[in-house]
């Protein structure tokens, strides 16, 4: 029987094992990757990653550890990748991250002709449009009044970035375009906004070095 065992049976059933063993483990690992969120799932491979290197100092380290605990080591981690993996199988897939979303422009982001979320095609009639220079840090016209209540600023860009503050609204984030270097190339409807009658607003740009010369105030009607 010993003899059948180690001339048939191990040279056999050890590599079948072994395979079971990594397919279980990648088939697991898969089910919980796709059922955490993006960010946890970079931690567990990471976490993975640094166990099975963990696993190979214990192998080059063997003269002084024994094979017993070598074994414990790598069961207990098997059985916790699958039994993880049995868990995120039944929790199913994580919802896709990159769902449609309301842009600010009333358009699916990524939705018609690959246009950047927020944009539009032409301002309404009678829309206050901010539009900024292409070539200088400027504004190249504003409209001359807001009128009370809640309004709906437009943007309007081309090749030089630039972005659209009201100082005291939308939390100090821009009513349109983008934070940073700002947007371009398009018309960027903005956040809706409520003004009150008789007050004066300050709008800016605040893409870096830009507010110094993209700065003023208009006067709500």
């Amino acid at each position: 029987m010993n003899d059948f065992r180690s001339r048939v049976l191990t040279p056999v059933a050890l590599p079948l094992l072994t395979l079971a063993a990594i397919l279980a483990v990648a088939f697991s690992l898969s089910r919980v990757l796709l059922a955490v969120p993006r960010l946890t799932a970079v931690l567990v491979a990471l976490g993975v990653a640094a166990y099975v290197l963990f696993l190979a100092f214990l192998i080059e380290r063997r003269p002084r550890i024994s094979q017993r605990a070598l074994a414990v080591g790598l069961t207990l981690g098997v059985l916790a990748i699958v039994g993880s993996g049995v868990v995120g199988a039944v929790v199913g897939p994580r919802p896709h991250e990159e769902e449609v979303v309301e842009g600010e422009g009333g358009r699916a982001a990524g939705e018609a002709e690959g246009a950047e979320a927020g944009t539009v095609a032409e301002v309404p009639p009678g829309a206050p449009l901010f539009v900024g220079a292409d070539t200088a840090i400027a504004w190249e016209s504003v409209p001359e009044s807001l009128p009370a209540g809640e309004v709906i600023a437009f943007l309007e860009v081309g090749s030089l970035g630039h972005n659209l503050h009201f100082e005291g609204y939308n939390n100090e984030a821009p009513i349109a375009g983008e934070e940073g270097a700002g947007s371009s190339d398009g018309i960027y409807q903005g956040t809706p906004v409520t003004v009150e009658a008789g007050t004066t607003i300050t709008y800016y740009c605040s893409v870096p070095g830009h507010r110094s010369g993209m700065e003023g105030t208009i006067a709500v009607q």
